[in-house]
C-alpha cells in the first residue's frame, strides 16, 4: 500500500485540544488534526520517524513497560481501599493473551471492540478513544532493554511490533521479512534485531550515547569583586568570562526561578518563605535558583555574587511593571550570571538573606485584612514578573550554550575535543500569588466599573496565553501556586500555565495539609509538600508522540497538554505528525479521540504510540514503542459486551468539559460581567443541555429491555448495564464541581476543570464520581475497616463517620452519636489513610474534619446525592444494584434520617431518568 504525499499545509494546533474536519473520502493512513477552534486539512505536514530516533529527545532509562491490555467485559466499580487476591490495574484485569508482567496503566480503550460500519459507529454514541499516559510504569519493571533501534517500515513508518508475524533467519539476529500492520507493506531484511523485543506489547529502546557529558549541564562563571551600575539598590560586580566547571551529580540540574508576589498575607508570607528554602534542598545538585518578587514593580535579587555570598546583604535590580524593552533584556543577559546561586544554597546563603528581606520587609508591611477591597486592589504586575523570568530563563540558557560552545575537555580517550550543540535543560517559573494581575501588561479588571473592562479582558487572555506559548518554545515550565481565598481570575492566569505545560496548585485558608496535624489551622507543610513535589515529579524532558493507526480510522481530537511539532522535515516514508508533550510526567494523560472514516472490511484494527523522551536523570534519549490490536465487530450485543463504561464516561466528561471550558473563556472576552452574574445560569443550562444529548444518543441506540426500568408517565426506559452506568458517571458531572450548580467562585472551577483535564485515568475516575466510605472504628479488639457506602445523604447518619474522597478535598464526617473516643479513633485512623493516599497525589489534597451539624459540613453534604427525596424502596434497589444491600434501614430510621435535610432543586438518579432522560428517550 502506498504511503500517503505529505503536503506543505500546518495544521494550527492547540495546546489542550486536536481535532480534525471529517473529510468525505479520506485516503489510507491519513490523518485529520485541528485546534480547540481551528479545523485543519486531513493532510499535514509529516515527520521523519528515523531522523526523530536519531536526534529528538526521549526520557528515561527506566525499564521497558508493556502496557496494559484491558479485559475483555466491563469490570466493576473497585472501591478504595479494597484488596483482591486477583491482579489489577485500577479494576483492569488481563485478558487472556496477556501477562501481568505486560500490564501498565499507560492505555486505557473505551472498548475492546469497534463497530466495523460508520453508519453503527455514529449512531451509537460512544466515544472511541484512548486514555494514554505515556511515561505509566508496568506492574513488574523489565530486567532489561534495549538498545539497537528497531526496524521500521519503508511505506508508513511504523514499527515492528508482536503482530508483525516477522520470519526469522537462520542466522541470528536476522529477520527475513515482516509485514506492517498498519499499511500491510512486506519488508525485507532487517539486520542485528532481538526478535524476543517483539513479544511484549511495549518495548522501550535506550540510546546510551545520547546522554549530556557532565560537562555541559552546568558551567558557573567566577565572580569577581569589581562593581557595576545598572538599576541596581546595591552595586554589585559585572559578569566575568572565565568559568570554571562543575561535574554534575546524579540527576540534571534545574533551572527554578521563584517569583513572589509582594502583596501575600503577612500571615502566609513566612510559610512561603519557609517552603521555598526546604524545597531547595530536594532540587539536583548545581540546580540554578533564582528570587524574583513583585507588586507595580518587578525585583530581581542578586544572589550569586561576592556580595552576597560573604556578607548578610541582600542586592537587587528593580524593573517597571511594563512590557520588558529591549535594553532590559540585554541588561539581563549581562547580569544573568550574578542574579542566580547554584544547589545546595544552605540555610544561611544568599537565598536565606533574600528570604529574609522579601518576607520582613516586603510581605510583612500589609497590615490590612489581606481579603479587603484595599488588598485586592493592591497593584499586582504579575504578567510583568513572568516575562522577565522568562528572559533570565532565556539568559541563563544562552549563557550555558556560549560557554560549552568554547568549552574544550578530554574525551575519554584522551583527545581534547570542542563540544558543540545547543542543549535544552528542564527550567520551572514558580510564581506566588494571592491575587488578581492589577497593574503592568496582562492586567485585569478589579471593579468592572469601566467601558474599558472588554478591551482590557480581552489583551489579558490574548498576552498570557502568549506568555505561555513562549515559554512552551524555551521549554520552560510555568507553576501558579494560588494563596487564600482572594479573587485570581484563574480562567486568564491559568492559560500561561496550561500552555507551558505546568501545574496550578490552589492552597485555601481552610483544612490543613495532610501532615500538619488535625485542627492545627495552618497549610504551611501543604505550601511545602506541594512545592517539593512540583519541582521533584518530572520524569524528563524534551518529550513527543506519535499515534499511528489503521488507515480506516482517523484521530479527530487530542486533549491534553500537547501541540504539533513544526520542526519537522516531512519524508517519503513517514505520514504521521509528532506531537509535542508540554509537561513530561509521570502522569501526563492525553485523551485521544478516533473517528471511522469509513466501514472496516477486516477483523483488527492496530494502535502503535510512540513516544520519545529525555530522561531526568542522565538526558539519556528514550523511545517507547507500544501496539495494541482492536477487534472490530458488527454485533451491537458484542460491542456492547466489550464495552469500559470508566473510560466512556472519563473520555466523554473531558471532552464536555473541555468545550464547557472554551465557552466560559469566550463569554469572558466578550463580556466580563456577565460571567460572574446571572448568565452563569444560562451557561450551566447549555452545558448540561450537552451532557443530556451525550447520555441519551447512548441510551436511545443500546435502551432496550433489560435490567433496572425506569418509569415516567406510563412510558418505560431501560438500559443495559454498561450504559446505565456511564449515564449515572454522567449525572455526576451533571452536578459535581466540573459543571454543576454549585455556589462556587470561578476560579474554583477552573481550577477543578483543570486538573480533570490533565489527569490520568484513575484520577479522571475518582474526580467524576468519587468514592465515599463508611468508617468502622476499632472495637472488641479488632481494627477499624472502612467500607463502601452510597454516594448519598442518606449515608449521612447520625451513627456513622463517612470518608469522603474527591481528589482534590478529602472529608472526614463523623455523626452526632458516636462517642468521644470512636470520633477520636475515627478521625486518627482517617487521617492516617488520608497521609497514605495523598503520599503520591499531587496536588496535594484538602483534608477537612467536621461533625454533625457543624457550618463545614456543608462541604460533604453538598457532595452527596439527595436521596431523601426519593422513596425509600425506589432508593435501596438502587443500593441493591450497585452491591450495598448492607446500607439498607427500617423505615423509622429512614424518616428520622430523611427529615433532617432541607428540600432542594438538585435532581435524585432516579429523577434524572425519570424528568430529564425518560421523557426526551425515542420510545
Amino acid at each position: 500500500m502506498p504511503a500517503p504525499s505529505p503536503t506543505t499545509s500546518t495544521p494550527k494546533l492547540d495546546l489542550q485540544n486536536v481535532v480534525p474536519t471529517p473529510t468525505k473520502s479520506a485516503p489510507p493512513a491519513s490523518l485529520q488534526h485541528a485546534s480547540h477552534d481551528t479545523p485543519i486539512n486531513d493532510r499535514t505536514s509529516l515527520p521523519d520517524l528515523s531522523s526523530l530516533r536519531t536526534h529528538l529527545p526521549d526520557a528515561s532509562p527506566i525499564a521497558p513497560t508493556n502496557n496494559n491490555v484491558q479485559q475483555d467485559h466491563p469490570h466493576p466499580h473497585t472501591p478504595a481501599f479494597s484488596s483482591s487476591s486477583s491482579p489489577v490495574v485500577n479494576g483492569h484485569t488481563p485478558p487472556s493473551d496477556v501477562s501481568l508482567a505486560d500490564m501498565s496503566q499507560s492505555v486505557f480503550f473505551s472498548s475492546m471492540r469497534v463497530p466495523n460500519t460508520k453508519d453503527t459507529f455514529h449512531a451509537c454514541g460512544l466515544p472511541l478513544g484512548v486514555l494514554y499516559t505515556p511515561l505509566a510504569s508496568p506492574l513488574e519493571p523489565r530486567a532489561t532493554q534495549h538498545t539497537a533501534p528497531p526496524p521500521q517500515c519503508i511505506s508508513c513508518g511504523a514499527y515492528i511490533n508482536r503482530y508483525s508475524k516477522p520470519t526469522p533467519s537462520r542466522q541470528q539476529n536476522w529477520i527475513v521479512e515482516w509485514t506492517c500492520v498498519i499499511c500491510g507493506h512486506t519488508n525485507s531484511r532487517s539486520h542485528n534485531v532481538d526478535v524476543s523485543a517483539y513479544t511484549k506489547h511495549t518495548v522501550d529502546y535506550v540510546d546510551p550515547s545520547s546522554s549530556i557529558p557532565a560537562h555541559r549541564t552546568h558551567v558557573l562563571p567566577t565572580p569577581t569583586t569589581h562593581t557595576h551600575n545598572m538599576h541596581s539598590a546595591t552595586t554589585t560586580p559585572p559578569p566575568s568570562t572565565s568559568s570554571t566547571p562543575i561535574e554534575s551529580k546524579s540527576l540534571l540540574p534545574l533551572t527554578t526561578i521563584f517569583v513572589i508576589d509582594n502583596n501575600i498575607a503577612r500571615t502566609e508570607a513566612p510559610h512561603v518563605c519557609a517552603a521555598i528554602q526546604q524545597a531547595t534542598n530536594t532540587l539536583p545538585p548545581n540546580s540554578p535558583i533564582f528570587l524574583l518578587a513583585y507588586s507595580k514593580c518587578v525585583t530581581v535579587y542578586e544572589l550569586g555574587s561576592v556580595l552576597n555570598t560573604n556578607a548578610n546583604v541582600a542586592s537587587s535590580y528593580v524593573f517597571p511593571g511594563a512590557p520588558l524593552s529591549q535594553d532590559s533584556k540585554a541588561s539581563l543577559r549581562e547580569l544573568v550570571a550574578r542574579l542566580y546561586v547554584p544547589c545546595p544554597v544552605g540555610s544561611d546563603g544568599a537565598l536565606a538573606t533574600a528570604l529574609q528581606v522579601v518576607c520582613v520587609d516586603s510581605l510583612g508591611s500589609v497590615e490590612e485584612d489581606p481579603y479587603s477591597h484595599q488588598a485586592r486592589t493592591r497593584p499586582r504586575a504579575t504578567g510583568a514578573a513572568v516575562a522577565v523570568a522568562l528572559a533570565l530563563a532565556e539568559s541563563y540558557a544562552t549563557m550555558i550554550n556560549e560557554l560549552n560552545a568554547n568549552h574544550v575537555y578530554e574525551s575519554d580517550v584522551g583527545n581534547k575535543q570542542k563540544d558543540e550543540g545547543r542543549i535544552h535543560l528542564p527550567c520551572r517559573v514558580v510564581v506566588f500569588t494571592n491575587g488578581s494581575p492589577s497593574s503592568g501588561p496582562g492586567a485585569v479588571p478589579v471593579n468592572r466599573a469601566s467601558s474599558e473592562d472588554h478591551t482590557l479582558m480581552e489583551h489579558a487572555v490574548e498576552y498570557y496565553e502568549l506568555l505561555g506559548r513562549n515559554a512552551a518554545e524555551m521549554a520552560v515550565h510555568i507553576d501558579l501556586f494560588c494563596l487564600g481565598i482572594s479573587t485570581l481570575h484563574l480562567p486568564v492566569l491559568n492559560l500561561m500555565v496550561k500552555h507551558s505545560g505546568g501545574a496550578l496548585v490552589m492552597i485555601k485558608g481552610y483544612g490543613y495539609g495532610v501532615g500538619s496535624g488535625y485542627g492545627s489551622g495552618t497549610h504551611d507543610s501543604s505550601i511545602v509538600t506541594n512545592l517539593q513535589r512540583g519541582l521533584c515529579r518530572h520524569a524528563g524532558f524534551a518529550g513527543s508522540f506519535n499515534v499511528l493507526h489503521s488507515e480506516h480510522l482517523s484521530l479527530s481530537r487530542i486533549i491534553g497538554p500537547v501541540k504539533e511539532k513544526r520542526d519537522q522535515t516531512p519524508a517519503p516514508t513517514d505520514g504521521w505528525p509528532a506531537y509535542h508533550m508540554s509537561s513530561v510526567q509521570p502522569d501526563t494523560c492525553f485523551a485521544l479521540y478516533f473517528d471511522l472514516l469509513d466501514d472496516v472490511p477486516v477483523d483488527y484494527v492496530y494502535f502503535q504510540f510512540v513516544t520519545r523522551y529525555r530522561d531526568a536523570e542522565s538526558g539519556a534519549a528514550i523511545m517507547r514503542i507500544t501496539t495494541r490490536r482492536i477487534e472490530t465487530t458488527g454485533s451491537s450485543a458484542k460491542l456492547l459486551d466489550h464495552i469500559d463504561s470508566d473510560v466512556c464516561a472519563v473520555l466523554a466528561a473531558k471532552a464536555l468539559v473541555l468545550d464547557a471550558s472554551k465557552r466560559t473563556l469566550a463569554s469572558i472576552r466578550v463580556d466580563t460581567v456577565s460571567h460572574h452574574g446571572g448568565d452563569r445560569v444560562s451557561m450551566m443550562e447549555k452545558e448540561w443541555a450537552e451532557i443530556d444529548k451525550t447520555a441519551l444518543g447512548m441510551v436511545n441506540f443500546f435502551g432496550k429491555s433489560e435490567r433496572v426500568a425506569w418509569t415516567v408517565r406510563g412510558v418505560q426506559v431501560s438500559a443495559p448495564r454498561p450504559i446505565e452506568a456511564i449515564v449515572t458517571k454522567l449525572f455526576h458531572l451533571r452536578r459535581g464541581p466540573l459543571l454543576g450548580p454549585r455556589m462556587q467562585h470561578p476560579d474554583d472551577v477552573e481550577y477543578a476543570c483543570s486538573l480533570f483535564l490533565h489527569a490520568n485515568y484513575s484520577d479522571a475516575r475518582r474526580m467524576l464520581e468519587p468514592s465515599l466510605l463508611r468508617v468502622i472504628p476499632p472495637a472488641n479488639g479488632q481494627e477499624g475497616i472502612l467500607v463502601q457506602a452510597p454516594l448519598s445523604d442518606m449515608s449521612m447518619r447520625s451513627s456513622w463517620a463517612l470518608f469522603l474522597d474527591t481528589h482534590t478535598r478529602i472529608m472526614v464526617w463523623t455523626g452526632a452519636d458516636l462517642t468521644a473516643e470512636d470520633e477520636k479513633a475515627v478521625v486518627d485512623m482517617c487521617s492516617a489513610q488520608a497521609q497514605e493516599l495523598a503520599a503520591s497525589r499531587f496536588p496535594q489534597p484538602h483534608v477537612m474534619v467536621f461533625r454533625e451539624g457543624s457550618s463545614m459540613a456543608r462541604w460533604m453534604l453538598a457532595s452527596l446525592v439527595p436521596e431523601h427525596k426519593d422513596k425509600q424502596d425506589t432508593v435501596e434497589r438502587t443500593w441493591t444494584a450497585q452491591g450495598m444491600a448492607d446500607a439498607r434501614m427500617d423505615t423509622h430510621h429512614w424518616t428520622a434520617t430523611s427529615t433532617k435535610f432541607h428540600d432542594t432543586d438538585d435532581h435524585t438518579l432516579a429523577e434524572y431518568w425519570t424528568k430529564i432522560i425518560a421523557p426526551k428517550a425515542k420510545h
